[in-house]
């Protein structure tokens, strides 16, 4: 005689409180965009999201307090690609654009977002941007060529990690819903005032463009000896 038992229903994601940590500071372009998100989703799924701000370090305080969190989606960590690519390569982090601004540090390259809320404080100033032509949202700043350099393209991207493990439904349906609220009116108009654009990459395509980003540095680490020792 065969016994059938019923089947289990999943559990609906999520079934408690979400929380949205950032490597980004209060008022930055990411943090903004990353509230708007967070209230869209705590609507769709009906649950309490909250922003937890942990910046400095480059990523590694944030990155830090993710870690060891449950890989039930509940835990999510923004950061930017720079934050993937690099730190693997690079133990000891430091606070870069506060670097900059004391004058410790001559000048660095950086996103806008990660640089804004210094640049918006006078305590540092943009002298060219990495791109083929100027951003409207900084036109008085000349591109890499036309301040003198070589042409320079490089771009940076924005995405949200949970701690490995994370069921592929559950990636999934985070996937779908972030894709769908980054996609609204509003969210769109905040995108361009931080020079943002909306990327459609799978989870796959993420994490290719992240490895490709890795080499870069791993490479670049390797040939220069670079240490922030």
């Amino acid at each position: 005689m065969l016994w059938a038992a019923p089947a289990q229903a999943a559990e609906p994601f999520p079934a408690k409180p979400v929380n949205l940590v950032t490597a980004f500071a209060p008022g930055s372009g990411p943090d903004a965009v990353l509230r708007l998100v967070g209230d869209k989703l705590g609507k769709a799924w009906n649950q309490r999201v909250t922003i937890d701000n942990k910046p400095g370090g480059g990523g590694f305080i944030a990155i830090e307090a993710v870690r060891r969190a449950p890989a039930d989606g509940t835990t999510l960590l923004q950061l930017d690609s720079e934050h993937l690519a690099a730190l693997p390569h690079l133990y000891k982090v430091s606070q870069l654009f506060t670097g900059v601004g004391s004058g410790d540090v001559a000048w660095s390259f950086g996103s806008i977002p990660s640089s804004a809320g210094a640049y918006k404080a006078g305590k540092l100033r943009y002298l060219a941007v990495a791109a083929a032509k100027r951003i409207p949202q900084l036109p008085e700043v000349p591109t890499m060529a036309e301040a003198g350099g070589p042409p320079l393209e490089v771009n940076s991207f924005v995405v949200l990690v949970a701690p490995r493990g994370l069921p592929v439904a559950v990636r999934n349906q985070i996937h779908a819903d972030v894709a769908k609220a980054i996609a609204e009116p509003d969210i769109q108009a905040r995108f361009q005032t931080f020079a943002f654009e909306t990327l459609a990459w799978s989870p796959e395509e993420i994490e290719k463009q992240a490895a490709a980003k890795s080499k870069v540095y791993a490479d670049l680490v390797r040939r220069k000896s670079i240490s922030l020792d």
